[in-house]
């Protein structure tokens, strides 16, 4: 009846109570009357509480659109007559992505535009086929590096390249057997995925 010592990760919190009646109801089948823990937290929670060392003061929302906005004024030969605020709020959804897909920026313009070619099917001779994208790939390029180094000038760190830091930083190895489990994830980061595959005992559920 001691579960103190198991945490269950769960990506949302409205099921938990569910959760915690069917293993009530579990138990008494083997004769229990009462159940200490388990413990239901999220991934992304227990990860972070692993994580010793913190690093630099994490970059609240209101300081990354304002980050991100000041970029934007840098370059404004990029946007020409957009709302800037709209492009700040469709950048900052972007570059989360591309920032919890383990994404990094080439130094050159001409290697992102390689990763395009890449990601898109598109050979070398297909340079026509790019077009279209070559004036939103310019912004994504240019802006990205202008973010970035502004929260290394600023001394910030970005809430989810934290999270990837803290996730890259653990060894399944080190958890304990069977103190460790998921449950109802349907949709995992490539990051996540290594963690709980690795797990010398646990399961997906």
């Amino acid at each position: 009846p001691d579960l103190t010592s198991v945490t269950l990760l769960r990506p949302r919190a409205h099921g938990d109570a569910r959760l915690r009646r069917l293993l009530l109801a579990a138990a008494r089948e083997q004769g229990v009357e009462a159940l200490l823990g388990p413990r239901i937290t999220s991934l992304r929670q227990w990860v972070m509480e692993q994580d010793p060392a913190h690093g630099a003061p994490l970059l609240g929302d209101h300081g990354r659109e304002l980050m991100l906005f000041e970029a934007l004024r840098e370059h404004p030969q990029l946007f020409e007559r957009h709302d800037t605020w709209r492009l700040v709020d469709t950048l900052l959804e972007l570059f989360r992505e591309l920032t919890l897909s383990g994404a990094t920026p080439p130094a050159a313009y001409e290697a992102f535009v390689q990763r395009l070619r890449e990601a898109y099917g598109l050979g070398g001779d297909d340079a026509a086929c790019l077009e279209p994208l070559g004036r939103e790939a310019r912004i994504v390029h240019t802006l990205w590096h202008a973010w970035l180094e502004q929260q290394r000038q600023e001394g910030r760190e970005h809430p989810d390249a934290r999270y990837l830091r803290a996730l890259a930083s653990l060894e399944p190895g080190n958890i304990p057997p069977g103190s460790l489990y998921a449950a109802g994830y349907d949709e995992l980061l490539p990051a996540e995925t290594a963690l709980l595959n690795g797990l010398t005992f646990g399961t997906i559920l």
